[in-house]
């Protein structure tokens, strides 16, 4: 799967050269905001992703912490960022550029 230059193969994420390795929420999460092609992705799509639409969704912060450690992680990847989007939830931004 990939959006932008950022590429997304399993837990790797790949974009200009530069690999990292995800933990499997951060890769649901990551997939989820590729494929949202830079629109906005509701915190509660992200929790859906993490916990399964089925399951109770327990009050946590638990998406906010995958989305804390994915900043992180995409500071590999100059101009690649996730932005917050107040009282929604979160979009992924990807600079123009060739494909990973």
């Amino acid at each position: 799967m990939s959006g932008g230059n950022i590429a997304l193969d399993g837990l790797l994420a790949v974009a200009d050269g530069r690999r990292v390795k995800l933990s499997p929420a951060e890769a649901k999460v990551m997939a989820r905001l590729i494929r949202a092609g830079g629109a906005t992705v509701l915190l509660a799509t992200l929790a859906d992703a993490l916990h399964g639409v089925e399951a109770a969704r327990p009050k946590s912060n638990v998406a906010q912490v995958v989305i804390c450690r994915l900043r992180q992680k995409l500071a590999a990847f100059p101009g690649h960022r996730i932005e917050s989007i107040r009282g929604l939830g979160y979009r992924l931004h990807l600079p123009v550029g060739p494909q990973a």
